[in-house]
């Protein structure tokens, strides 16, 4: 790959180059570091996009409870969430090898996600043989096949945890700042370009062709993630930092990982003002497919929906990134928030059948995409380089915390009051509009740390 020897990362960088912490590059360079980088995501986005969709369809076909599919699907992931990010991050933080410090990581990953999506695909296979385990007859079969997908879907959730929290450390390690919100929106455009093709073509075939898909999806990560393991190249990384205080227990540990992520007051309100923020998403989402069933709207318009929403996102993808950059994401994502939230409200007044829903459905995907591009490259610009993979980790753990607990108590919800699909448009839409609210706090606390023109990332405790 076209990089430049590494420079101290105080030298100026020369015009007509691209920096990153040591790495510079030329243009020629960037669009080779872009395309590898995309093969990556690639993989990624058919992973993320494509196997909850399969599983989903899964559940559903065992007919699952809402408290049990929401716990599946949403909440059981989110709590491993809590347990392996902060970990990960720390370590890959302070890791340094000739590989660097998140390409050894991103490798082990690749087996742990193949075989976790084998395993969703051979599960229902596997279940009348499981069935004496629980009782037997049908509705063992039933209840064996069920448990069988918890446990791969648990290894292939940890496995992309992983994976998904330091793809986008790698990224802040080696793309340039100052073009990373565009970069990212290129990213969007591969990712939904993805979306649409599944949603379009193959997702009314998940019935009965899931395992086919399972095993093409499977091959697709393993090649391309490990292309990208193999040509991308990290920089030199300074020294990790000291150990401050011996941590003798698992509670000293866990009180120094606090204080690192929300010691400092501002990054304690970006962490948890962001968290909040990329909630509202999850009330629809984790009961899309249950919802559309319930409005009376099949798989294949359903399917048509969800491409309808990625074309969308795609063509604002890479000018809402050029947004990003040009006017701060700090702005951007609050408008996209905003937008979201009012829009939200007014689906829940109004969605009263098919066509209503897929309506706002569709809106939903727009404007939950437009927040997530603008927010791709909020923390690169706000969290220090040197502890921003252990922070962003930090965050993530804020966000599952809550994303299990709004999942569950959606499920629970939705059962108690006979499945009432609506109140999950008013829900998203009050998470919004609440973080909106705590928005304007954290942007005052932005504007007195410089700002728009002078924003240096404070040291963390």
């Amino acid at each position: 790959m076209a990089v430049l020897p590494p420079v101290a990362p105080d030298v100026p960088e020369a015009p007509g180059t691209y920096r990153a912490g040591t790495l510079t590059y030329t243009f020629g360079g960037l669009a080779v570091l872009f395309t590898f980088l995309l093969l990556g995501d690639f993989a990624q986005a058919i992973r993320e996009r494509c196997v909850s969709d399969l599983f989903q369809v899964l559940l559903r076909k065992y007919q699952v409870s809402d408290l049990v599919f929401g716990l599946l699907a949403t909440a059981i992931p989110a709590l491993m969430t809590l347990v392996i990010v902060p970990v990960v991050g720390v370590f890959s933080d302070n890791y340094r090898s000739r590989l660097g410090r998140r390409i050894p990581f991103l490798i082990v990953t690749i087996p742990v996600v193949v075989v976790g999506i084998l395993g969703l695909a051979a599960a229902p296979a596997l279940a009348p043989a499981l069935a004496p385990l629980f009782g037997g007859g049908a509705e063992g079969s039933r209840v064996a096949a069920v448990m069988s997908l918890a446990l791969f879907w648990a290894m292939f959730e940890a496995g992309s945890i992983i994976a998904h929290m330091l793809f986008g450390a790698l990224i802040n390690d080696v793309v340039p700042s100052k073009v990373i919100g565009r970069f990212y929106g290129i990213f969007r455009i591969i990712g939904l370009g993805a979306g649409i093709l599944f949603n379009v073509y193959l997702f009314q075939f998940a019935h009965d062709w899931f395992a086919t898909m399972f095993l093409v999806i499977a091959a697709i990560h393993a090649v391309f993630f490990g292309i990208m393991c193999w040509k991308v190249r990290e920089g030199v990384y300074p020294a990790p930092l000291p150990k401050r205080v011996p941590a003798p227990s698992l509670i000293d540990h866990a009180v120094l990982y606090a204080r690192t992520c929300l010691g400092v007051r501002f990054f304690a309100v970006l962490i948890i003002v962001q968290a909040v923020a990329a909630l509202a998403n999850i009330p629809i989402n984790a009961f899309a497919l249950k919802s559309a069933q319930a409005f009376g709207l099949d798989d294949a318009a359903y399917g048509q929906a969800r491409a309808i929403t990625y074309t969308c996102s795609l063509v604002l993808a890479f000018p809402l990134g050029w947004l990003s950059d040009l006017y701060h994401p700090i702005r951007t994502v609050f408008i996209a928030t905003l937008a979201y939230g009012i829009a939200m409200v007014v689906g829940w007044l109004l969605v009263d059948g098919p066509r209503s829903f897929e309506v706002f459905f569709i809106l939903h995907g727009v404007l939950s995409g437009a927040f997530f591009t603008t927010t791709l490259s909020l923390l690169p610009r706000l969290l220090p380089r040197a502890q921003y993979s252990q922070m962003a980790a930090g965050g993530a753990c804020i966000s599952m915390a809550l994303i299990a607990a709004v999942s569950t108590g959606v499920g629970l919800i939705l059962d108690v009051t006979g499945r009432d699909y609506r109140i999950t448009f008013l829900m998203a839409g009050v998470i919004a509009l609440v973080a909106c609210g705590a928005w304007i706090w954290l942007y005052r606390e932005f504007k007195a740390l410089g700002g728009l023109k002078s924003y240096t990332p404070p040291e963390p405790l």
